[in-house]
């Protein structure tokens, strides 16, 4: 899975800028649980995703101004579960601010 969350991150951060939004993806050095990571920055946020091999998985968003967390999200992806789903409300935030 976590080779389908890269495929998709990747896919992801080929699109244009939305709202100033610009998107980078890289595979984590390898470890007894590798991931991934997603970065976004904007005017007003930096933001990440992390998916583990494990199938878990972190995203935040945190202001610039305050350093104040704007969204924040953790779990573990289930088989019915996709990655369009599980992150739509953090693009959400990301991308209407």
């Amino acid at each position: 899975m976590l080779d389908a969350f890269f495929e998709w991150g990747q896919r992801r951060a080929a699109c244009p800028e939305r709202n100033g939004v610009k998107a980078m993806i890289k595979m984590n050095q390898p470890c007894d649980n590798r991931s991934a990571r997603m970065d976004f920055d904007t005017s007003f946020a930096v933001a990440e995703i992390i998916f583990w091999e494990s199938e878990d998985y972190f995203a935040q968003i945190i202001s610039i101004q305050n350093e104040e967390s704007l969204y924040s999200l953790s779990g573990t992806m289930t088989p019915e579960q996709q990655f369009d789903s599980i992150f739509e409300k953090f693009f959400e935030v990301l991308e209407t601010r």
